[in-house]
């Protein structure tokens, strides 16, 4: 056992900043996904109490190392609960949270002093973290170099016009003649500038000398992104904003101490039982709305963005002023050592976390996934035959995620019913073969469906009736919770199904 420093010259602020802002993160996640379970009658949006109690144990004591150990392993267990993954910020949100426990807990098994063990986890955690927001970036920009990313009927061109229509511009720009035409050029130069955004950064993060821009750069990215209207982007932006407070040298946090201080008012947060009442009064009020008002749950999502916004907006912006108001010295390295400050000077294995987000961007070029992957709005397209990428061809590693797609001609099962006929919104009409034995695999009791693979005879079973044949043949778990391969129609005017 090591012996506790006793001299240490200043307070190391890091670990509380990163504490305060993943907790501001989980119940603006929370408040996302519960808007969208809310209208989708999913009983999963009650995680918003309990979230949004231990985020407010963490709030009102950021120092405590065993309040944000109980808010990451909650978060680690509900993001296991909704594999596969479907939202990038699942799987950053896993990530971070077994990197913090690792450190916490190592921490906490060689140091006494708690000043020391919050100091000695940072270093941990942090270094790995600010390698997986780096792939993050690096993988956003190479994905978006594919033909469709620039096309007019792609998902970026379709969310622009979705922001244009939700705050009433779209009427506006209609008054200027030929607006088709200037929307599209305005629209190309807006993807070509995120494009080369999210290159910048990837690249910006890596040098200690350009850190700062870095930061900028990102925190405005995705205050512009904030605007778009949808959850997921939201919180995603979200996951980014807390992982950033990684990159902060103690320092910058120190001087913000000290300029919170000077203020005429303080801000303090509640306490402990002030939070936990705030978390119950949520609670109560989201089922008495649920019940009471069940016309009104269509407009959850809405809601729910725009408590997203009113949460990170603030914040952003105050992260954005401490940034630039921080003096340029204040971003020199604290450290002694040499080599760069985002390699782990101990406990390497924290390693394998980054290496699994760089696999998961890397599996959208083979033949496992085509979900996620850190993809946002590109068009990616990994489809047998080749990709719609630029240098990157398709590689081939399993052989049935896409082969002979299959259509649903009828069935019994209601959750089937939505991938009948024409699909219904983000429904596909047409499956992988992989895709809908999943589905059944996690289906129980009895099922009866038509279906038809690609130039196939149409086929009719039952579970019950008809056991050995192909359709029902279960998905083993891990495959089952590691692969996602949907299909791309080729014929959508927007297929953000990718």
């Amino acid at each position: 056992m090591n012996r506790p420093e006793k001299n240490i010259a200043s307070p190391d602020l890091r670990f509380q900043a990163f504490a305060v802002a993943w907790a501001l993160w989980t119940i603006a996640r929370y408040t996302a996904t519960a808007g969208q379970y809310i209208k989708q009658g999913d009983m999963s949006w009650s995680y918003v109490i309990p979230g949004v109690m231990l985020s407010g144990l963490v709030l009102s004591r950021p120092s405590s190392i065993g309040r944000l150990t109980t808010l990451m392993l909650f978060t680690a267990i509900v993001c296991l609960l909704e594999l596969p993954f479907k939202a990038n910020q699942q799987l950053l949100a896993l990530g971070t949270c077994m990197l913090v426990t690792f450190g916490i807990l190592c921490s906490v098994r060689h140091f006494r002093d708690r000043e020391m063990q919050r100091r000695h986890a940072f270093t941990l955690f942090a270094p790995s973290i600010r390698i997986c927001v780096i792939v993050v970036y690096s993988w956003a920009f190479i994905h978006k170099l594919n033909h469709d990313y620039f096309g007019d009927d792609g998902c970026a061109f379709f969310f622009y016009e979705l922001i244009l229509d939700k705050y009433g511009l779209q009427s506006l720009t209609n008054m200027f003649g030929d607006a088709l035409s200037r929307e599209t050029f305005i629209f190309f130069v807006i993807s070509i500038v995120i494009l080369l955004a999210e290159g910048a950064i990837a690249v910006l993060l890596v040098f200690q000398r350009t850190l700062r821009v870095a930061l900028v750069l990102m925190l405005l990215a995705h205050l512009l992104f904030m605007v778009i209207p949808d959850n997921l982007v939201g919180s995603f932006s979200a996951t980014m904003w807390a992982m950033a407070a990684c990159f902060v040298p103690n320092s910058v946090w120190l001087r913000t101490r000290d300029f919170l201080r000077r203020l005429p008012v303080s801000p303090r947060p509640p306490s402990t039982w002030s939070w936990l009442g705030i978390s119950l009064l949520i609670g109560i009020v989201l089922i008495a709305c649920a019940f009471a008002f069940p016309k009104l749950t269509r407009y959850a999502p809405l809601i729910s963005t725009g408590l997203i916004i009113m949460l990170w907006a603030p914040v952003a912006l105050m992260m954005l002023f401490i940034i630039l108001k921080s003096p340029k010295s204040s971003w020199k390295s604290e450290s002694p050592r040499t080599g760069a400050y985002w390699i782990p000077s101990a406990c390497r294995w924290t390693l394998v976390i980054p290496t699994l987000m760089f696999t998961c961007g890397l599996m959208l070029y083979t033949d496992i996934r085509n979900e996620t992957g850190f993809a946002m709005f590109s068009n990616l397209r990994s489809d047998p035959g080749g990709s719609n990428h630029f240098f990157i061809p398709r590689i081939a590693v399993m052989n049935d995620g896409n082969d002979r797609g299959v259509t649903i001609l009828e069935t019994d099962n209601p959750r089937f019913n939505l991938f009948m006929n024409d699909g219904r919104r983000r429904y596909p009409s047409r499956l992988t073969w992989f895709e809908l034995r999943r589905m059944i695999t996690a289906e129980q009791g009895d099922i009866a469906i038509t279906y038809q693979r690609d130039g196939e005879e149409v086929v009719t079973v039952t579970r019950g009736l008809n056991p050995d044949d192909p359709v029902f043949e279960a998905v083993g778990p891990f495959e089952s919770r590691l692969r996602l391969f949907t299909t791309i129609p080729t014929t959508d005017g927007c297929p953000c199904r990718h």
